[in-house]
């Protein structure tokens, strides 16, 4: 029997259903009274789904001068910003982006920290002003989460400001503000998803409770994720993947991810999105890990919806590559533009993140990086 210790991470209250977005007013959260800080992107300031949510609100503005994933530096300006005025409340309305930034924003607002200061893990102090988060994508967790990730603006290495504080207040999980996500978009960010839940399970770090979380965001992710992709105005089929990426977000906060994430982070650097990384590297990956973790591979079996019977840890992994195959997102190096000049120092850079290295089921040395990103070189 193993130990394990568990720390309680959980936003204070959770809307979730569709349309839950109009419920935001004096119905489940009095925010009428606050003077409110929205924080957003400009890509979804244009869709109207901020407008949906000011118009609950007497005193609110808008920040969105993000674009891609965040830097320090863009966080650095959003955090100025927020100082500008005595706000009550921040709201982040976006992917992850928006919502790491609004995490940070909110924890720093009343503090004299910078956004460097505070990368590492519980160096701020209490936060002052309160916090809600609406994702509209079902893929980072970030409102599930402790963790801020952003692009260091002095080096380009992805560094997490990591606290308690940064936990919501609240969160709103409305299927509704997703329907409009491209295929490809809905697949990248539907991976991110699923790497959560599956690196949560073989960390070093997973618990029966983190599990827990870990197989029904796969099951719920699983079961969906072609659907939504496929057809994207499928409400049902859309809260099940916010679900499930609400518990990917759970499970990686008790457990943490681990070398998927760790080789994603320099494609990352070099403008390759998120969910796409961890997508392409996700198969190779856990074809590499399954020696080292073929039990809690083989458990994931009856959670996984494919195209025939799964009958353990060689059949998942199949299943996953499988995914990406059918997606239309880039499934190698070269599709994103790296070419195999530039893998050595992907993987000397990947050989950093000993945070998340270390929750691997095996250490990888630097050759073993290497033969990983090389795998993924061409489709």
């Amino acid at each position: 029997m193993s130990f394990f210790k568990i720390n309680n991470y959980f936003p204070q209250e959770i809307i979730f259903g569709p349309a839950s977005i109009s419920k935001i007013g004096a119905e489940y959260l009095d925010l009428g009274s606050k003077n409110v800080l929205i924080i957003t992107d400009q890509g979804l300031l244009a869709t109207g789904i901020v407008d949906r949510v000011t118009r609950f609100l007497k005193r609110a503005d808008v920040y969105s001068k993000l674009s891609g994933e965040p830097t320090s530096d863009a966080v650095e300006d959003a955090l100025r910003f927020s100082k500008q005025k005595d706000y009550d409340l921040v709201i982040g309305i976006g992917g992850g982006s928006a919502m790491d930034t609004a995490k940070v924003v909110a924890t720093l607002n009343k503090q004299s920290l910078t956004v460097t200061d505070a990368f590492g893990r519980d160096l701020v102090g209490a936060r002052k002003v309160g916090l809600g988060l609406i994702p509209t994508t079902a893929g980072t967790g970030s409102e599930a989460t402790p963790n801020s990730i952003f692009i260091d603006s002095r080096d380009g290495v992805k560094q997490a400001v990591i606290s308690r504080e940064l936990i919501p207040d609240w969160v709103v999980l409305d299927p509704d503000l997703t329907v409009t996500l491209p295929p490809a978009i809905t697949a990248s960010t539907g991976m991110d998803a699923l790497c959560h839940c599956i690196e949560s399970l073989l960390s070093v770090n997973s618990s029966d409770i983190s599990a827990a979380y870990s197989y029904h965001g796969v099951k719920l992710l699983c079961a969906n994720i072609r659907r939504v992709v496929c057809r994207g105005d499928d409400v049902e089929a859309r809260g099940k993947m916010l679900l499930g990426s609400f518990f990917g977000g759970l499970a990686l906060t008790l457990a943490g991810t681990t070398a998927v994430h760790a080789l994603s982070y320099p494609l990352g650097k070099r403008g390759v999105p998120h969910g796409i990384a961890n997508g392409m590297l996700l198969p190779k990956v856990l074809e590499y890990n399954l020696p080292y973790c073929k039990e809690k591979l083989d458990s994931l079996a009856p959670y996984i919806k494919c195209d025939k019977p799964l009958k353990g840890a060689a059949d998942v992994v199949e299943c996953v590559a499988m995914y990406l195959e059918q997606f239309p997102t880039p499934k190698s190096l070269d599709e994103v533009g790296i070419g195999e000049d530039t893998i050595p120092e992907l993987a000397k850079e990947a050989l950093l993140q000993k945070r998340l290295l270390n929750n691997n089921p095996i250490r990888l040395s630097l050759e073993e990086i290497l033969k990983i990103y090389k795998a993924i070189l061409r489709y």
